[in-house]
């Protein structure tokens, strides 16, 4: 009888929830610092506040749950941010997550290859591009470098 071992190379969804969860709780720690260098799209120090309040929002919907498979995980991730979403810089978070969930809907399993994984964030870096640029668009405003 052979033992299945793990990939190191692989995440599973409860790695990525805990990781997530850090991540959320790094950013809402971070609130303050993070409004004193608030300059998108102008200078008037909510960026933290509202990131802390999109990710709250995370927290407490599916991250608040334990999934069995990476895509459902993200997807509900995705929804929550953009039902919690506030300002800007949440609407930009919130599209950056539903982008990388849209990608790992194809996960049906329970483990995912780092590499795939990281092939879906940059998924969802397009998505948050796209937003910022149609926000600043709506604004009249100019993409920094």
């Amino acid at each position: 009888m052979s033992v299945a071992t793990a990939n190191p190379s692989d995440v599973t969804a409860p790695a990525l929830r805990r990781a997530l969860i850090a991540g959320a709780r790094r950013a809402i720690a971070s609130r303050d610092e993070l409004n004193r260098l608030n300059v998108f799209p102008g200078a008037d120090g909510d960026t933290g506040s509202n990131l802390a309040s999109t990710l709250g929002s995370v927290l407490q919907g599916a991250l608040s749950r334990r999934s069995r498979h990476i895509g459902e995980l993200l997807v509900g991730i995705g929804n929550d941010a953009i039902d919690g979403a506030r300002g800007n810089s949440g609407a930009i978070m919130a599209q950056f997550l539903v982008g990388l969930a849209e990608q790992a809907r194809e996960f049906g399993g329970e483990r995912g290859a780092v590499g795939r994984l990281a092939a879906q964030l940059g998924f969802g870096e397009l998505h948050k591009r796209r937003a910022a640029v149609t926000q600043h668009a709506a604004i009249g405003g100019k993409l920094g470098r």
